[in-house]
Order: C-alpha cells, then sequence, then structure tokens
C-alpha cells in the first residue's frame, strides 16, 4: 500500500501487489504523463508511505475510512507496541458501524505503523472511540505513540494500462 499527502490537503491512495511493482509502474510513460498532471495539483512533493496491509477490501469499501498514523515515542519498541495493537484490533471486532481494520509497519520508518480503518461514517468512529474499552485501550496507546489521523472518503480510480 502506498500513501502520498501533500501540503495542500490532498491524499492519495494506491494498492500495490509489492514495492517492487510500484517502483516498475514509476518507470513508465503512463507514470511519467500522470506525475507531470499532478505536479500541478500538489504545492509541494508529496511525501509517500509503504505498508503492507492485508485484508483492506471491507476496509476500502466502507463509506468512510480512518487513516492512523502512530509514532512510537522514543524510548519504545515495536515489540511493546504491537500488543496493544492487537488488542485494539481485537475489540474492534463487533463494534457498530465497524467494516474492518488493518495495521502494518511502514517501510524505512522502524518507529511507525500506520493503520486503516473502515467506518459508517466519521460520527460511528467517534461515538466508537469515546468512552469505554476502546477509549481504555486507545489512552493506553497515546501513552507510549503520538497519533495522527484523518478520515477520507475514497474514490476509487483505475489507471489506464
Amino acid at each position: 500500500m502506498h500513501s502520498g499527502s501533500s501540503s495542500n490537503g490532498v491524499e492519495l491512495l494506491a494498492e500495490w501487489t509489492s514495492k517492487s511493482a510500484h517502483d516498475t509502474y514509476h518507470q513508465t510513460d503512463t507514470f511519467k504523463a500522470t506525475q507531470a498532471a499532478a505536479r500541478q495539483v500538489f504545492a509541494s512533493r508529496p511525501i509517500q508511505t509503504f505498508a503492507g496491509f492485508s485484508n483492506t477490501s471491507r476496509v476500502f469499501s466502507a463509506p468512510v475510512t480512518e487513516f492512523v498514523t502512530f509514532s512510537l515515542k522514543r524510548g519504545v519498541s515495536m515489540n511493546a507496541f504491537q500488543p496493544l495493537i492487537k488488542r485494539l484490533q481485537a475489540k474492534l471486532q463487533g463494534t457498530p458501524k465497524f467494516y474492518g481494520s488493518s495495521c502494518a509497519p511502514v517501510i524505512d520508518k522502524p518507529n511507525v505503523v500506520q493503520g486503516v480503518l473502515g467506518w459508517e461514517s466519521v460520527q460511528a468512529h467517534w461515538n466508537a472511540v469515546s468512552s469505554g474499552p476502546l477509549k481504555e485501550i486507545i489512552d493506553e496507546v497515546k501513552k507510549v505513540a503520538d497519533l495522527w489521523l484523518v478520515h477520507a472518503v475514497l474514490t476509487q480510480y483505475k489507471v489506464p494500462t
């Protein structure tokens, strides 16, 4: 999975079979033409993030997708963080208006984990995490990681081949 964002708030998401497939595509004329067109939209060079998600079809077909970035605080290991994420994902199961989630370490950033979660609405997300067991786990996560999140309504676009 590849995500790109820019300072003007444009967020792009691309699903790749592998990072090498992404790199190969970047050598094509189609990509070069797309890149030239994109320069007109982006105010600055996009920031690229790669994460190996699994089971995302329900997440990305949800009416709203939450993208959350967990940046581990200084001195916190991924081994200490992963059990919290597993507990969070387990507690999310059965949550009303929740479509599913996937979390994965960001490639080339050993202290960053990217999460994607599907929701019926932004309000459904806030309702689920404002109190109770989910809030308790999220409060624990915040002790060991800084969180940044954004909600998006995704529109699928297939690159011409």
